[in-house]
């Protein structure tokens, strides 16, 4: 629900509506036959079916393969999941200080993470139908922006990160970017109940929405691992640490 408002509201935007406000449970509403069709035009593209002439444009073939990775290979899904956890470890890297790493910095890294999110949840919004027409197929290889959509929603949803101040912590950091990535790639080929379901969705939506369910799960394996044993210990019992 969620996922399907933000983009209709995003989709009046585009439709340059700002002078009208939509309230969609307002069913009594009095609306004109042009609003009934951008309502309708707003609902399709927030289903990710909203192309009704679906041609990838080279701006689409760069969103959906995040400037190329999914044409990489082998495990395209695997070089589209990379870039949340690089750019959230160069992040953590710059904002540890002399005061370590704050809950403040924890907040900058997870809106990071959020804007990923979005950016990879739109790309396969808008342009996920028009790719599964250039590749004749559902769901094709290339497109790679929901693995950065489902690993970066990992990511956001809080993971304990340290400063950066010590060969163990960064020891530390790296154990815990690594547990995130491989729990993600392990759910998002798994495909777990409910993701099986979802993939079958038309368009964007059945793109995105599994990687999304697997983000999830992932996250909340991520956080029994925690419960077990912290970073640090893992680095520790590996021998890491000076």
């Amino acid at each position: 629900v969620f996922w399907f408002s933000l983009f209709h509201e995003i989709r009046h935007i585009l439709q340059q509506k700002i002078k009208e406000t939509f309230i969609s449970s307002d069913k009594t509403a009095c609306i004109s036959c042009a609003d009934k069709e951008l309502e309708a035009d707003a609902d399709r593209f927030a289903g990710g079916e909203s192309m009704t002439n679906p041609r990838l444009t080279k701006l689409g073939w760069l969103a959906v393969s995040v400037g190329g990775l999914g044409a990489l290979r082998p495990a395209p899904g695997t070089w589209g999941s990379l870039p949340p956890v690089a750019i959230a470890l160069v992040a953590v890297w710059c904002l540890s200080g002399q005061q370590g790493f704050t809950a403040q910095d924890h907040t900058t890294v997870q809106y990071l993470m959020l804007l990923l999110t979005v950016l990879g949840s739109a790309a396969c919004w808008c342009f996920g139908r028009a790719a599964e027409a250039h590749c004749a197929g559902k769901d094709p290889s290339l497109v790679v922006a929901d693995e950065t959509a489902g690993q970066a929603l990992v990511l956001m949803l809080g993971v304990p990160w340290v400063a950066m101040d010590t060969t163990e912590n960064i020891l530390a950091n790296g154990v815990l970017a690594g547990t995130a990535f491989v729990l993600f790639r392990i759910f998002d080929i798994l495909k777990l109940p409910p993701a099986n379901q979802i993939q079958n969705l038309k368009g964007g939506s059945g793109i995105l929405l599994d990687d999304i369910v697997a983000g999830a799960q992932a996250w909340g394996v991520l956080q029994l691992l925690l419960l077990w044993k912290s970073p640090s210990e893992v680095v520790a019992c590996l021998g890491l640490t000076s």
